[in-house]
């Protein structure tokens, strides 16, 4: 962990840990975009979660009638 601070700290933006060599890695070099499309994915996934729970409430929620708002027979 050590390694990849420094290598952050030299300006490397895509060291990575590569955990069969055990070493540190340009990820970019190496073609390891996963993480970023995992959390891409999460937060698209978190979006549609809120965005439905949000319009689910607005079509739950039940305004009174002017009249009162007698229940139909069923």
């Amino acid at each position: 962990l050590n390694r990849l601070r420094c290598e952050h700290a030299r300006g490397g933006k895509w060291a990575g840990i590569d955990i069969n060599a055990e070493d540190v890695r340009d990820t970019m070099d190496a073609c390891i975009w996963e993480p970023a499309v995992v959390k891409a994915n999460a937060i698209i996934a978190a979006t549609e979660a809120a965005c439905l729970v949000l319009s689910i409430d607005q079509t739950v929620k039940n305004f009174r009638a002017p009249d009162g708002g007698q229940l139909p027979d069923m």
